[in-house]
């Protein structure tokens, strides 16, 4: 595989380039990555492809659990508190 630099557009005198990588399909299918929001960094010469991290860990509570929620801080701040 080879990572290619392949020209985005034009504006005036500046240059906007897009860096494309050729993924196998079965790695693209299997990683769970399709259409989600990912971001990569560079570590000891390797580029990693993760998922964001901020989605995985975003939590849906319902009313309920969110009641529940603020009761047991509170139950856990009586306590601490003792």
């Amino acid at each position: 595989m080879k990572i290619r630099k392949v020209l985005d557009k034009k504006v005036g005198d500046t240059a906007y380039f897009k860096y494309l990588i050729t993924l196998p399909k079965n790695i693209v299918e299997d990683s769970g990555f399709l259409d989600k929001e990912i971001f990569v960094k560079l570590e000891e010469g390797k580029i990693i492809i993760n998922k964001n991290i901020k989605e995985d860990n975003k939590q849906n509570l319902t009313d309920k659990e969110k009641m529940l929620q603020k009761e047991l801080i509170k139950l856990f701040e009586k306590q601490k508190n003792k």
